[in-house]
């Protein structure tokens, strides 16, 4: 409470300053805040992607180098070496030649690719087997080998299996063994042996630990179920399968962006660890240049606050009491205050201009009002005539009846009622059944000068009849089909049709004639055109469609269309 009596007991030159100098702070370290956070969430995002692209780098190396061994598999299976010693059934003495040959062989294989750890051919005929590389033989060697591949993962190539155990290991480390079941190339589908090569881990890891050293990684390979079989660095590792959702992607856990990617054909997932201080280091760096940055924008700030607060206080004050001179009414009250200051010159010469155009307009507001109560007495005056039109049209039709002039009545009648209709008691809008009455009403006047020349068919449902629309929409479309497509045409008797639907909540009136009819061309530019001012378009018909534009917005008024009977049909599109 001190502190706001304390504001409120200040001048207005010190209020002026301490609202700017807080208004200043406050906006300098919301900006410091987003800033930082949006900065921050840039480059973490930016580094976050630059180590996914490693992973994913790093995982189709090691895809590509472990396709390799499909290609092993392949010379192999090939090998006519190898498969004669297969398809043999002596023991060790009596294949020598053939075991030498094949042996050969699986030297010449093992000699491709110096991380293999051993290769071992296994015969299913003979409980004989040839070892290449790694001379120590575990116990049951052979039975381990085929027990292991008896419960191997299928790899989406050929026939390979892979298998990642401990069992296989001499040293008991987790190796991967891959299996080739090798067939006998005349007999289809007779295995004859099986085909083992061991990648020992420590080799496997030379597979994936080649990537930029200026990221701090430790990857490591898991299987399907999460299971770590081979890894790069010391870093505890923790998450498992049921954190990898998809193919690829990344988490946070334990201070720490784990980043997965999966190798279809191996079912193995390429795993990287990055510490969050890491990815945010830049972030740190960025808080700290931008917190010096706004610190010194804030100080020159207030300096400058403080200097100019004084100088603007003066005008301000000026212009407050002008302002009350013109909230009073007084309209020449002008600021005489010779200010320095580009600024305050146009402060000054503004003002003075705003009160000019307040006397001017006010001045212009008068007039106008002025001239808008002369339009409304001219349009009461103007409503005199048509009464009197139609009431002496009465009178001439009485007179007629009297007289027995039945044509001269009919018509008479017609024409009274069609001014009737025309006044429509002021109403811009009237019902759909008001204006049929007095399209009725305009036909009988035309069929009585021009002989019958046109016909009429106006049908549609009760729920129509209070449909609304502009007063005289239909009498200048009907007038339009008559004078430019019945009555240019040779024949002797037209016809008009009116129908009323509705449509996606809107309600269509379609007028339509049996007239000569336009060309596809003429009615496209007829719909172009009818919401442009163009001389040479049609009054009548611009302003119907006008008239029901302004009253109902876009999307409604008129179109025009060729119909089946050679002629035009108008549809007035309104609301429903």
């Amino acid at each position: 409470m001190r502190i706001i009596k304390y504001f409120q007991g200040m001048t207005f030159n010190r209020k002026i300053t301490t609202f700017l100098i807080a208004v200043i702070l406050l906006t300098s370290n919301i900006v410091l805040f987003t800033t930082t956070i949006s900065a921050g969430k840039t480059i973490t995002s930016k580094s976050g992607e630059l180590a996914t692209k490693q992973i994913e780098l790093i995982s189709r190396n090691l895809k590509n180098r472990l396709e390799d061994f499909n290609d092993i598999c392949q010379i192999a299976i090939a090998n006519n070496a190898i498969q004669d010693y297969l398809k043999s059934e002596f023991n060790v003495a009596g294949d020598y030649g053939v075991s030498s040959k094949a042996y050969d062989a699986l030297t010449s294989i093992f000699n491709l690719k110096s991380d293999i750890g051993y290769i071992a051919l296994m015969k299913y005929n003979t409980d004989n087997f040839i070892l290449i590389g790694n001379k120590k033989i575990m116990a049951d060697f052979r039975g381990v080998i085929l027990k292991d591949y008896g419960v191997s993962n299928r790899i989406s190539s050929n026939n390979m299996t892979y298998s990642i155990s401990q069992n296989v290991s001499f040293d008991n480390k987790y190796s991967t063994n891959i299996y080739q079941p090798i067939y006998d190339k005349f007999k289809l589908n007779r295995e004859i042996g099986l085909l083992c090569i061991n990648l020992e881990a420590d080799r496997l890891k030379a597979y994936y630990d080649v990537y930029d050293s200026s990221i701090p990684f430790n990857i490591y390979l898991t299987d399907h179920n999460g299971k770590v079989f081979s890894q790069s660095g010391s870093a505890e590792i923790s998450p498992g399968a049921q954190h990898f959702e998809g193919k690829k992607g990344s988490f946070r856990e334990n201070n720490k962006m784990i980043i997965y990617n999966y190798i279809d054909a191996w079912d193995w997932y390429v795993v990287g660890e990055i510490p969050l201080e890491y990815l945010l280091k830049d972030s740190y760096t960025t808080f700290a240049l931008l917190s010096v940055m706004v610190m010194a924008i804030c100080a020159l700030s207030i300096y400058i606050c403080s200097r100019l607060s004084n100088s603007l206080y003066k005008p301000l004050e000026e212009i407050t009491e002008r302002m009350d001179a013109v909230s009073l009414g007084d309209l020449q009250t002008r600021m005489t205050g010779d200010y320095n200051g580009r600024d305050f010159k146009k402060l000054t010469d503004g003002f003075n201009k705003m009160v000019r155009e307040i006397d001017s307009l006010m001045e212009k507001v008068k007039t106008e009002q002025h001239q808008i109560e002369q339009i409304e007495l001219n349009a009461l005056q103007s409503q005199i005539k048509p009464h009197f039109l139609y009431n002496t049209l009465e009178c001439i039709h009485w007179q007629a009846v009297v007289d027995g002039s039945t044509n001269v009545s009919v018509m008479v009648k017609a024409l009274a009622n069609y001014y009737r209709l025309c006044l429509s008691k002021g109403q811009e809008i009237i019902p759909l059944s008001q204006e049929i009455s007095h399209v009725r009403n305009y036909l009988i006047i035309q069929n009585m000068r021009y002989g019958d020349i046109v016909e009429s068919d106006i049908e549609f449902e009760d729920r129509f009849s209070q449909v609304l629309l502009p007063k005289m929409t239909l009498q200048p479309l009907v007038e339009n089909a008559i004078y430019h497509g019945i009555r240019t045409d040779e024949r002797v008797t037209g016809k008009i049709v009116i129908r009323a639907l509705q449509s996606e909540g809107k309600v269509i009136i379609r007028v339509s004639d049996n007239g000569k009819g336009l060309t596809q061309q003429k009615i496209d530019e007829i719909n172009a055109g009818m919401s442009e001012h163009d001389e040479s378009f049609g009054y009548g018909i611009r302003n119907v469609h006008k008239r029901i534009e302004i009253l109902f917005g876009q999307g409604y008024g008129l179109h025009f269309e060729k119909n089946e009977s050679g002629g035009v049909t108008v549809n007035i599109i309104v609301p429903g």
